[in-house]
């Protein structure tokens, strides 16, 4: 973003499609901005958002299951050499009959990618849904947390000692609570979208205040959020919900 260049982070992608992108656009064959690409979410067997709908094992759509250490370090290593600027976790998955998103992978785990990564001088994010999820991450080193919903103290304290940047991606839910019917969210969806912000807004301003980098996030690639078109709103939720200045959420927009 220096210079006045635009720029993104696509965390994951579909079909490892994100670094062929990346370099179309850098070579002048496709019109976009800078552009920095991870490529599959790293899971565990136990899913992620989308729960069941993801296999055992192997890949579908945006995410590669990952069964134990030595293939979390594989594919980290294949993904690295295939030219992923991030390596994308999803610490946390939607598992039945458990409300809100569980942690699903361990601490040990999660240091055997964010070391791997690290030692090839590659950078890390990680889809945290949890207080638990966020600190496990923060102290396994991961660069960027990505949502980290829910926080409590310990998982403040853990993120400001690891020195990592929080993407909260509110956008995303405050667009489901504003118009969630068009796409036929449920109330109940909706209350809880709500309650998520509130609930994470008080702890994240703390962070804030610690001086944790808060980053501009959209979700961008639902339908609740299609590229383009929200990437501002972010800035007015945080000056709503945490309280920042206009000014502090244009400096998370731009210099962070």
């Amino acid at each position: 973003l220096r210079a006045g260049v635009t720029g993104f982070l696509d965390a994951d992608c579909l079909y490892d499609l994100g670094p062929a992108l990346r370099d179309a656009i850098e070579c002048g064959m496709v019109e976009g901005p800078r552009m920095a690409a991870g490529m599959n979410a790293l899971l565990t067997a136990a899913g992620g958002t989308a729960g069941r709908l993801i296999p055992d094992t192997g890949r579908l759509g945006y995410a590669h299951v990952v069964g134990d250490r030595d293939e979390m370090v594989r594919v980290t290593r294949q993904q690295i050499k295939y030219g992923a600027d991030w390596i994308k976790i999803h610490v946390t998955g939607s598992v039945p009959n458990r409300r809100g998103e569980l942690t699903v992978w361990s601490g040990e785990e999660l240091r055997a990618v964010v070391e791997t990564a690290h030692a090839l001088d590659t950078t890390t994010v990680a889809h945290c849904r949890s207080a638990e999820s966020t600190r496990l991450a923060a102290e396994a080193g991961v660069d960027l947390i990505l949502h980290a919903s829910f926080l409590d103290d310990a998982a403040v304290e853990a993120v400001v000692a690891a020195g990592s940047a929080v993407a909260p991606t509110f956008t995303f839910l405050a667009n489901l609570i504003d118009h969630g019917d068009a796409v036929g969210a449920m109330t109940t969806q909706v209350d809880l979208f709500r309650g998520e912000i509130q609930a994470t807004a008080e702890m994240l301003r703390t962070a804030y205040d610690a001086g944790v980098p808060i980053l501009c996030g959209s979700e961008s690639g639902f339908s609740i959020t299609p590229y383009g078109h929200w990437h501002a709103r972010e800035m007015e939720v945080l000056v709503e919900a945490l309280g920042l200045t206009p000014l502090e959420a244009i400096t998370c927009a731009t210099r962070n």
